[in-house]
């Protein structure tokens, strides 16, 4: 299982993926999309968050998310936008596919 670590600096934010052990910078998927030349936010729905969001989608489910823009966008709403601003965060895998689930399927 992944968690994913969100480090807040105030100037560059940094989010890493630790799986057994090992940890590793997420990628930002800027060949898919470049919301963000400045790196990855979040606690609010601007281009920051986007970029986390899409960038955690396609670390989860691959990048066939370039087919299905609408579904990082609407994470960014669902999830990113409300993590805590300012601040350091840890979200598991489980739950961030529930939160997608979720927001895939409202009547969950």
């Amino acid at each position: 299982m992944k968690t994913y670590i969100g480090t807040w600096t105030g100037s560059v934010n940094t989010v890493v993926v630790e799986e057994r052990g090992n940890e590793s910078a997420l990628n930002p998927q800027f060949k898919i999309r470049n919301h963000s030349p400045d790196g990855f936010n979040w606690g609010y729905g601007g281009s920051g968050p986007a970029q986390l969001a899409l960038a955690i989608m396609c670390d989860l489910y691959g990048d066939r998310l370039e087919n299905h823009p609408v579904h990082y966008q609407n994470f960014k709403f669902a999830f990113v936008g409300k993590l805590p601003p300012e601040k350091s965060w840890v979200k598991t895998e489980t739950e961030i596919k529930a939160a997608i689930d979720k927001m895939l399927d409202p009547d969950q």
